[in-house]
Parts: structure tokens; sequence; C-alpha cells
């Protein structure tokens, strides 16, 4: 790994980019569905994106600008961290 989830967020942040942590794998990692009888393990994928994942919001008033900005940022982080 060439870098952190909160690495990655960190640097979104500073470029003024609102990140969030809201990924879970809901019956493995949700404790309100502890019920279900799923182990971690059983959900691999989802669990993997709940430990790593980030959400980036996005609305309607987002243009081509905004979308831009956000990929030249993903960009630069990814060339600072090869």
């Amino acid at each position: 790994v060439r870098f952190t989830r909160n690495e990655l967020m960190a640097f979104l942040e500073g470029k003024g980019i609102d990140t969030r942590t809201l990924f879970m794998s809901i019956p493995t990692q949700c404790k309100g569905l502890d019920f279900l009888g799923h182990k971690l393990g059983d959900f691999s994928n989802a669990e993997y994106v709940g430990r790593q994942g980030i959400h980036v919001g996005v609305h309607q008033g987002l243009g081509k600008e905004e979308c831009d900005y956000f990929l030249e940022t993903i960009e630069e982080f990814l060339n600072n961290h090869s």
C-alpha cells in the first residue's frame, strides 16, 4: 500500500474536498445485524470497502469545473504517491 485512507482524506480535505468514511459491510460490520449470524470474512469485498472506502459528496450543483478539479486533485495525490 502506497498510502492510507487517512492520507488520501487529509489531502482531499486540504484541497477543499469533503470526505467521509460512511461505508461498511452491512451484514458483518453493522452491529445491529449481528442476529443474522454472518461473520467477518463472509463478505470480504464489502468488508474491504468498509475498512478502506471513502465517500465524496456529490450533488446536482456540481459542474464540469468541479468534477475536473476533483480528478486533477486525485491525479496530483496519486502522482505524489507513485
